[in-house]
């Protein structure tokens, strides 16, 4: 049985995707639950799901929000050394590279820039 008490709303591009307990996780949105293993969306969503879990091992300090989460995700995927390294390559060449989408990796790249 699901404790809904438990669960944190996880929302990514402005829509609720997934629901993150201290244990465990739900996607709820359809559209990403019928993408495949290792897609970029699906796992980023993971990626934020598991920044609930590490607040709750105390690894992190709370709370949980999805910007937070997101933040987390991004910085988890897209190792910003690598991504110097690798400063010429297209956002849309990296996804392959890190795992992450391409917006994402836009993102990322505005943080880094000077």
């Amino acid at each position: 049985m699901i404790d809904l008490v438990d669960l944190e709303p996880v929302v990514f591009r402005g829509e609720l995707v997934a629901l993150a307990g201290p244990e465990r996780f739900h996607i709820v949105a359809p559209w990403l639950q019928e993408r495949p293993d290792g897609d970029p969306d699906l796992r980023f969503v993971v990626f934020m799901c598991l920044f609930r879990r590490q607040i709750e091992l105390g690894e992190l300090p709370g709370p949980f929000t999805s910007e937070r989460a997101e933040l987390w995700a991004r910085c988890a995927l897209i190792e910003a050394d690598e991504l110097l390294a690798r400063w010429d390559i297209s956002d849309d060449a990296l996804v392959v590279e890190f795992g992450a989408p391409a917006d994402q990796i836009a993102i990322a790249r505005r943080e880094l820039r000077p």
